[in-house]
């Protein structure tokens, strides 16, 4: 539906008001009997109306109206002023029904008549920052930038009826999959210095019907990924590479959403059927504070495996490793940083001596 005009008149006075919520546009001013509510050749949605009766009519009738939305159906029915349909999720109003009915007549089905957008609220627990502060859909979670990894989530998320409206598990390094949680539930784990790797999470109950979930992680030396939506996974598996971060939004089925890029890799699948073997070790306490940490050499050798397919020979901490390539001849210039790459396969490896601050691998 796209526009609305209703009729109510007594001796030529209109007994009506009614008003549309228009997608990217939101409340329409009311309009009076005849008059037209919406757009035409817009190619904008009605969403949600209110109707009212005016004059004698008010006190003598009640005016019942409910609206068929896109992937939900037949919603309740609202009166006298009531929003019927939806607002803040993008689903279209497809057809209409008003009833007239003496004052104080029973008319209900037990169903809702409106529906929202819910509130979605999340929060991370971080390596070095314990719990964060909760944030709200589309907002970060973690930390991108910092290299700490991102231990922990908790996401809030319940239905109309204040149940749970929402699973959701982490991948966590040593670990592997969990078991599902539901809202107000911790996934991951707490003071054992171990990463999320991936996450899923997918909607339940009514809310799945007319919502999408999407997520994406940012990942350790790979930065944002892609959105996964509605239980895929999004993250990494099978590589040990850290989760720092996620981001979490609603929006209704109706609505589009870019999700370009690719939401998650399983390094274990793409080096499976190869025999060269990573020769760092998988943990090790580099900071000498007792929390065992995936060495940034183990993480650098795998991504030019997995991306080059080229097997590189152990050379030391981060610290050496500019230094054993051109030893190799496998260096070339320097950036702007000074910082030295190696020209294998024409690809750019920055060695950035980060790696080596006071000795850390």
């Amino acid at each position: 539906m796209e526009a609305l005009k209703i009729n109510l008149k007594h001796n030529r006075s209109s007994m009506v008001s009614y008003r549309v919520h228009i997608g990217d546009i939101g409340w329409q001013s009311w309009k009076s009997s005849g008059k037209m509510a919406g757009t035409t050749n817009q190619g904008r949605r009605i969403e949600a109306v209110q109707i009212k009766l005016t004059g004698t009519y008010a006190g003598l009738y009640d005016i019942f109206y409910r609206v068929h939305v896109a992937q939900k159906g037949w919603l309740g029915w609202a009166k006298n002023g009531e929003t019927a349909g939806s607002t803040g999720i993008s689903l279209r109003a497809e057809a209409i029904q008003v009833k007239l009915a003496k004052k104080g007549t029973v008319h209900a089905d037990g169903k809702t008549a409106s529906l929202k957008m819910p509130s979605l609220t999340y929060r991370g627990h971080v390596q070095y920052l314990d719990w964060q502060n909760a944030v709200g859909s589309g907002k970060t979670a973690g930390t991108t930038g910092r290299g700490y990894r991102l231990e922990a989530l908790q996401i809030h998320l319940k239905d109309s009826a204040g149940k749970s409206g929402i699973s959701y598990r982490a991948h966590v390094a040593g670990v592997g999959w969990q078991e599902w949680k539901h809202s107000g539930q911790t996934m991951g784990t707490t003071n054992q210095a171990r990463a999320i790797e991936a996450v899923e999470i997918k909607l339940t109950g009514d809310l799945a019907s007319y919502l999408d979930i999407y997520y994406r992680m940012h990942v350790s030396g790979i930065g944002w990924m892609g959105w996964a939506k509605n239980g895929a996974s999004a993250g990494t598996t099978g590589g040990g590479i850290n989760g720092e971060a996620t981001e979490i939004k609603l929006a209704g089925k109706d609505t589009p959403v870019d999700t370009k890029g690719t939401p998650f890799k399983n390094y274990s699948q793409n080096t499976a059927s190869k025999t060269a073997s990573n020769p760092y070790p998988s943990r090790q306490n580099v900071d000498g504070d007792n929390y065992y940490e995936i060495p940034c050499t183990r993480f650098a050798w795998q991504k030019v495996y997995d991306t080059l397919g080229i097997s590189l020979p152990a050379w030391g901490n981060g610290g050496q490793w500019a230094g054993s390539s051109k030893k190799q001849r496998l260096c070339g210039g320097k950036n702007g940083k000074g910082q030295q790459h190696c020209g294998m396969a024409g690809q750019r490896l920055w060695a950035c001596g980060i790696c080596n601050r006071g000795g850390r691998n």
